[in-house]
């Protein structure tokens, strides 16, 4: 269900091998360097990994009244298996989101992953996007802070009104935080263990993705109840 995804952010590869080959380039490696038998392993692992449970206690109840919630506010974009997921479909202008990260991956940049051949580094499906990719959310109680630059720190401040979201708290603090479903990002001891995010730096943007945020807060609890279970 992962194959053929379009990766990253932006979506600007639906390769997964291409994918890790330019990570690890990234970080220094050369085509001399990598070892593509360790590469397919690492690609096997991904394409079938499952996400850890929520460790903590999960109202049945909640969960299943938020169920219907998730499928019609979030599931046609974020579900294995619909046509939006994975895919690059929302336009920028009704996403609303940071345009930073997308604006930073250019067609120059497109272009010259295509010229750079050398086995085995092959970057033949990188594309020049015009928004976000469409993420599913396996595991999404795991993945805080949210939005591609991480400018949310819990679900939900996600599902607040954008005027309503922290416009500064600390990443990095290894604390979770069942009741908000992310992790601690407020206090003495986030901010000695954590990095302040800033939302009003450029690129630290926390506006758009407002899906949900009409949602009474009754129903907002009902539907991060049922995203812990995903």
């Amino acid at each position: 269900k992962r194959e053929h995804l379009w990766l990253h952010w932006d979506g600007n590869n639906n390769k997964i091998r291409e994918r890790n080959y330019a990570a690890a380039m990234a970080v220094g490696a050369t085509p001399q360097s990598v070892i593509p038998n360790n590469f397919q392993r690492v690609t096997n692992w991904l394409l079938d990994h499952k996400p850890p449970k929520y460790p903590f206690p999960i109202d049945a109840a909640m969960a299943a009244r938020g169920k219907p919630l998730w499928d019609r506010e979030c599931s046609s974009c974020h579900t294995f298996g619909k046509a939006k997921t994975g895919q690059v479909t929302t336009r920028m202008e009704e996403l609303g989101t940071d345009h930073h990260r997308l604006d930073s991956f250019t067609i120059g940049l497109v272009n010259k992953f295509h010229a750079f051949k050398k086995p085995p580094f092959d970057f033949e499906a990188y594309r020049k996007t015009k928004s976000y990719s469409n993420t599913p959310t396996d595991g999404i109680w795991a993945r805080a802070p949210y939005l591609h630059n991480g400018s949310v720190p819990t679900l939900w401040d996600l599902l607040q009104p954008v005027e309503q979201r922290p416009t500064k708290f600390y990443r990095g603090y290894q604390v979770y935080d069942p009741e908000h479903v992310g992790f601690v990002s407020q206090g003495s001891d986030a901010a000695r263990a954590g990095m302040l995010h800033d939302v009003s730096v450029a690129g630290n943007s926390n506006t758009g993705h407002l899906y949900g945020t009409k949602l009474d807060d009754s129903q907002k609890r009902d539907l991060i109840e049922y995203m812990k279970t995903l």
